[in-house]
């Protein structure tokens, strides 16, 4: 099929569903691959300039990349059909770019990078949850010092950094999640599967927050720039394999001969894996991941909570927070009364060999602990001794609880919206 045979295809289906925008949902993913495959070569072919940014690329311009021309070579479009192909064009792009053989900026007029022909081609997949199987998600330990989290006794990975994409989009609590350590053969940590378990916890952003100087700071993150481009994060759980399954064998399996990671290894995270594939990897790496710990009680939600979410979802996370605190407190002997209908500054009460404490609750349901405090709340941290916070992560899975003094939590606040009570006169 040409180029504009797809496009043709594409808006008589998003004249049928009754839309003005044409997008990949308009397109079978052999479709979005042609498409996307024609629309490389066709930016390699245009005439630009020497990348100042990637060495061996070429940079385009925005009116020399031309595209829409190109989809549309064999018919004229009118300003409403352009207009209506160019989220199109924007997604094609994103694919691209998630496999690495393009860069391009925000914004209609930004010039394009282009990556050299001997770069080959990715195999570029529209996802979607019916064809897929499991997610990969990949650390260099150049990048990521895997070998010290070793050495710290470290067992489980909760979180990874994603780009923010309809990939990530799609992630969901269940879904399996495999582990890839990249590098050479020649490296200590053999490149391959290193751990296979499942999200736990829809993508979400990271406090993004200044890095100190002091490189501890970073975590095991060794490239300081990296963790400062990290801010949307998967939450996981996922347990590191007692022996990881090299690169070597995988390579070798003809079921793998297509796995994302092998044929297109500059692609972002996070990483797609067929049904076939999964099940193929599942049984290099000695079967499935043992079932995440869950709460059957709750329900899942796609926004942090703490007043980030709508207030359903947002109620289910302060009662699970709640349960989980109480719990946390009387285990240390404590007494506990509920006082969050009070409206007092806190939520509970906690009493104990004639001590009080004041404990406010903030839940969030992925594992940074990101939260609101109300003016009220604030106000009473500043004058009250017995006032302490204590924030639940992963409050509807694993339940990680964290306690602020009022010194550390009114030092890490700032200000995010402002009440302007306006005259009309």
């Amino acid at each position: 099929m040409s180029v504009s045979d797809i496009i043709r295809s594409a808006q008589r289906k998003a004249a049928q569903s009754g839309s003005l925008r044409v997008t990949v949902d308009h397109l079978t993913s052999e479709q979005v691959a042609e498409l996307a495959d024609a629309t490389l070569d066709w930016l390699r072919l245009r005439s630009g300039k020497p990348s100042a940014v990637r060495e061996g690329w070429m940079q385009i311009s925005a009116a020399q990349a031309g595209v829409l021309r190109m989809w549309a070579a064999d018919e004229s479009l009118s300003e409403g059909e352009r207009q209506g192909l160019r989220p199109l064009r924007q997604q094609i792009y994103d694919l691209l770019e998630e496999g690495g053989l393009i860069e391009k900026p925000p914004g209609q007029g930004s010039p394009v990078q282009v990556s050299p022909a001997w770069d080959g081609r990715a195999i570029l997949r529209k996802v979607t949850r019916e064809n897929l199987g499991a997610w990969m998600v990949k650390c260099n330990p150049s990048v990521w010092d895997l070998e010290g989290f070793l050495d710290d006794n470290g067992e489980v990975i909760d979180a990874w950094a994603v780009q923010e994409n309809y990939r990530s989009a799609l992630m969901m609590p269940g879904d399996v999640v495999f582990f890839w350590v990249t590098g050479t053969d020649r490296q200590a940590l053999t490149p391959g599967v290193w751990g296979v378990g499942h999200v736990v916890a829809p993508c979400d952003w990271d406090v993004r927050q200044d890095v100190a100087e002091d490189s501890a700071d970073n975590g095991y993150w060794l490239d300081r720039d990296a963790r400062l481009r990290a801010f949307y994060f998967a939450y996981l759980e996922l347990p590191l394999l007692d022996k990881p399954t090299p690169r070597a064998i995988i390579g070798t399996d003809p079921r793998l001969a297509k796995l994302e990671v092998l044929t297109s290894p500059q692609m972002g995270n996070p990483q797609y894996v067929s049904p076939s594939e999964a099940e193929a990897l599942l049984e290099l790496v000695g079967g499935p991941p043992a079932a995440p710990e869950t709460h059957t009680d709750k329900i899942a939600i796609d926004r942090f909570g703490a007043g980030f979410g709508d207030a359903l979802k947002n109620r289910v996370v302060e009662i699970s927070a709640m349960n989980a605190v109480t719990e946390y407190l009387q285990a240390k002997g404590w007494r506990c009364d509920d006082v969050s209908v009070q409206k007092c500054g806190w939520d509970i009460t906690a009493s104990r060999d004639g001590r009080e404490r004041h404990v406010e609750v903030k839940g969030v349901s992925g594992a940074i602990p990101t939260i609101l405090l109300t003016r009220n709340e604030v106000v009473t941290a500043q004058a009250d001794p017995d006032w302490c916070l204590i924030v639940v992560t992963q409050a509807l899975s694993k339940q990680a609880v964290h306690e602020f003094d009022a010194t550390a939590a009114i030092a890490a606040s700032e200000p995010y919206v402002y009440r302007a009570k306006l005259s009309r006169y």
